[in-house]
């Protein structure tokens, strides 16, 4: 498996934040960026020399964005996050 970095940032510029993010991660050759926006993730996949806007994680192709953007926005403890997102999992959803 290769290596997975987990980079959450938050931003009160959102376009020039996720421009300058990108370059920053770029220069680090860091693969794939997830951006969390308006309620919804925006995931974008490092080839060759620039970013192309993806619609789910290449490290992670079966990972359910729409469930797990339903979990963040519940408002819940991260622990309770944690048990339903393992239970929606474990039951295939």
């Amino acid at each position: 498996m290769k290596d997975f970095n987990l980079s959450i940032q938050r931003q009160q510029d959102w376009f020039a934040a996720t421009g300058e993010l990108k370059l920053i991660y770029q220069g680090l050759g860091v693969p794939e960026v997830w951006f969390w926006q308006n309620h919804q993730f925006s995931l974008y996949f490092l080839r060759g020399d620039k970013y192309e806007k993806i619609f789910k994680s290449e490290f992670l192709p079966d990972l359910d964005l729409t469930l797990l953007a339903s979990l963040l926005l519940s408002g819940e403890k991260p622990k309770d996050l944690i048990s339903k997102f393992r239970e929606n999992i474990r039951r295939g959803n």
